[in-house]
């Protein structure tokens, strides 16, 4: 199976700072095969024979033993990305100022979500709320820091633990997950 990986907080400002190179090394060592990494955010793709909650824990095992910072992560199988991908409104498609997936790391976030978002006012923002990430876009750049987005989901009790990627990386791991051949 294939499988999407994307770990929250790393490389920003500085800060957690893990080497692309070195963690896919590592993560070959694990014995997962077909490693490919997108950008400096750790956002990775490989396969594997192992069921999930295995991959899970032996991830989990290795940011513990080499990382003295906590590692949220969320693992995606090309199955449950393509189930979602396929379900996403055909607002997706349409142009606007922002659009980030918000990656759940753990399996209450989906709920937690959605009982978050029914006490925000969006305005020019929609939601949609997916098995595996909560879509967000925004219409209009010039009322970004007016949206909820802005002003309230950094204060969010779940925020810590989500890993938001914006719309181009999204679609990009969806075409790694799906490549044929892949190196």
């Amino acid at each position: 199976m294939r499988y999407a990986l994307f770990l929250r907080g790393i490389n920003v400002g500085g800060k957690n700072k893990v080497v692309m190179g070195e963690f896919k090394d590592q993560l070959q060592g694990l014995g997962f095969k077909k490693v490919m990494s997108y950008i400096n955010s750790v956002n990775f793709v490989f396969d594997s024979d192992e069921d999930h909650r295995q991959i899970m824990g032996s991830i989990q095992m290795l940011c513990q033993q080499t990382y003295a910072f906590n590692l949220p992560l969320a693992l995606i199988s090309q199955t449950s990305y393509a189930e979602d991908y396929e379900k996403i409104p055909a607002w997706w498609q349409e142009p606007f100022a922002r659009k980030d997936v918000l990656f759940y790391t753990r399996s209450s976030q989906k709920e937690e979500i959605q009982n978050y978002l029914t006490g925000l006012s969006l305005g020019d923002e929609i939601v949609h709320i997916g098995e595996i990430a909560c879509y967000w876009g925004k219409r209009e750049e010039s009322n970004f820091l007016k949206t909820a987005y802005h002003k309230a989901l950094a204060k969010a009790p779940f925020y810590q633990a989500i890993t938001i990627r914006n719309e181009n990386t999204f679609e990009k791991i969806y075409t790694l997950l799906h490549k044929e051949n892949n190196k």
